[in-house]
């Protein structure tokens, strides 16, 4: 279960228990069978139209039925602010007339490193260990970065790949701790990345989080038609 899917039905739980509504009082409010609210409930796939259903039986936004309990939202949120201060600066350095500002450039032949540190730093986002992949971050997009400008012909291509990695990875934490503007770049770039390097599954993966990213921002109609006009892998 991702933990997009995990929100969902603990949300749904939760607004219920809160509307003092049994899962039949909220078939009934939504226009749902049972059987499709106790799906929502377990965790099973749905669809972006039975979610709007529930949201108005529950007399709530559909975009609050995707809001993470941990951690608090971070508008007007000074110490998270400050805390990401690192993680927006290596995602956007200081552009200048030669290109942005980086730390030196790394060698191709740490690409293998990199990539398992990448893996590492998914696998604490999945956990929902959210400080340690912000200390992460920074330092794996600058790596990540320079090692695309050191390189050259196929290790060039390799390490493109990795740095959309590493963007996509991050465009996914920032959209859980809703930072969407950095969030966006950070999946826009590395779509862009994916989509050049002719990976165009991984460009997917991409979109699959660009489409979280609106679904939190309410746009709900444009998730709607990404997806649609998205192919699947």
């Amino acid at each position: 279960m991702t933990s997009e899917t995990a929100e969902v039905r603990w949300n749904v739980k939760k607004f219920r228990r809160a509307a003092g509504m049994s899962q039949e009082g909220l078939a009934g409010a939504s226009g749902l069978s049972v059987k499709t609210v106790q799906k929502v409930e377990q965790g099973g796939h749905v669809l972006t139209e039975t979610l709007h259903a529930i949201a108005r039986g529950l007399g709530v936004p559909t975009s609050e039925l995707f809001a993470a309990g941990s951690p608090a939202p971070v508008v007007g949120d000074e110490a998270t602010r400050q805390s990401l201060v690192p993680l927006r600066t290596a995602l956007m350095p200081p552009m200048g007339i030669d290109g942005a500002l980086i730390q030196s450039p790394v060698g191709a032949e740490q690409l293998a490193d990199m990539r398992r540190e990448i893996m590492d730093t998914h696998a604490l986002y999945r956990a929902d260990e959210f400080d340690s992949v912000a200390k992460r971050l920074p330092g794996l997009l600058r790596k990540t970065d320079a090692a695309v400008s050191a390189a050259e012909n196929d290790e060039r291509h390799q390490a493109t790949i990795t740095h959309s990695l590493t963007l996509l990875v991050a465009g996914k934490y920032l959209t859980q701790v809703r930072q969407y503007d950095m969030a966006y770049h950070a999946l826009a770039e590395g779509i862009r990345l994916a989509r050049e390097a002719g990976k165009r599954q991984l460009a997917a993966t991409g979109v699959v989080g660009m489409c979280w990213l609106l679904l939190r921002q309410d746009r709900f109609a444009e998730c709607y038609q990404l997806a649609a006009t998205t192919p699947s892998w």
